[in-house]
């Protein structure tokens, strides 16, 4: 692993027991086992560039999923499904990381300069989704993106516990039919 692999996952492995603003880049440093500050200088200004640098990465990757999810032949259901299974996925996966960004975004104003990234990940969801992107789409999209947040905020981002398996599905489950009840109603 390069000096730079180190430091980012010295980074993310803060992010699991501090905020962003409660470590210092010494202590990421000392996390992983490089020598001085000038060595992480070497690659990033600071902490919150290299916050954005992982936003835009995680931006990028999932903006490469849906556009896989948008080139599969099935249903719009199957479609919803697969894509509510990747937000799931990348919940879990990347929580402390998602937490700290939403946070970021709010307060720091090189963070909302991110937010055109979003816009046009909503925008590529949306056309995944609805096969077009107008204003009902994203609309509807923000919608979708809202009730997945919404368990995420309780079931995933909420809690530092292991979601077991079976009440994972089950909860999916729910949020399946959450999700369809909603386009319909729209």
């Amino acid at each position: 692993m390069d000096t730079k692999d180190k430091i980012i996952k010295a980074y993310k492995k803060l992010l699991n027991s501090k905020d962003h603003d409660k470590f210092t880049v010494l202590d990421i440093c000392k996390e992983a086992n490089v020598s001085s500050k000038g060595t992480f200088y070497h690659y990033f200004n600071s902490k919150t560039d290299l916050l954005i640098l992982l936003t835009k990465e995680l931006n990028d990757y999932t903006g490469e999923q849906i556009d896989k999810l948008s080139n599969e032949h099935i249903s719009k259901q199957e479609r919803i499904y697969k894509f509510i299974d990747f937000c799931i996925e990348v919940l879990i996966k990347e929580k402390d990381l998602i937490v700290e960004m939403l946070k970021q975004m709010e307060i720091n104003d090189r963070m909302k300069l991110l937010n055109e990234s979003q816009q046009k990940i909503l925008k590529q969801i949306s056309n995944c989704i609805y096969g077009e992107v107008t204003d009902e789409t994203v609309y509807k999209t923000r919608l979708i993106l809202s009730i997945i947040m919404q368990f995420g905020n309780e079931e995933i981002l909420g809690k530092n516990i292991t979601v077991d398996t079976v009440t994972l599905e089950r909860k999916k489950e729910i949020l399946y039919r959450s999700v369809i009840n909603m386009i319909e109603a729209i």
